[in-house]
């Protein structure tokens, strides 16, 4: 499983989780803390995406008061040969 997070830096002086919240994603396992007066949607639910392909598996959406918007999507990564194996073909 592929996880890709993208996160804003708080601002020097404040506690950065003072009030957040957590999120722990019932399908993947993942947790994220966000701020106050952030939203979280499921932006997508693909359970059937095959592995390696075009399609995020699952992308959960964290949009803020001001237009911010921060997505957690879950990629699942293709199986490999060995690279012995790959070499030989």
């Amino acid at each position: 499983m592929v996880l890709l997070w993208l996160a804003t830096a708080a601002r020097s002086g404040d506690a950065p989780s003072a009030g957040w919240r957590t999120f722990t994603d019932p399908v993947s396992g993942f947790r994220v803390r966000y701020p106050p007066g952030w939203v979280v949607r499921l932006a997508a639910d693909n359970p059937d995406a095959p592995p390696g392909g075009a399609v995020a598996r699952r992308s959960v959406g964290f949009f803020g008061p001001h237009s911010q918007m921060v997505f957690v999507d879950v990629w699942l990564e293709a199986a490999r040969p060995p690279l012995d194996g790959w070499l030989a073909a």
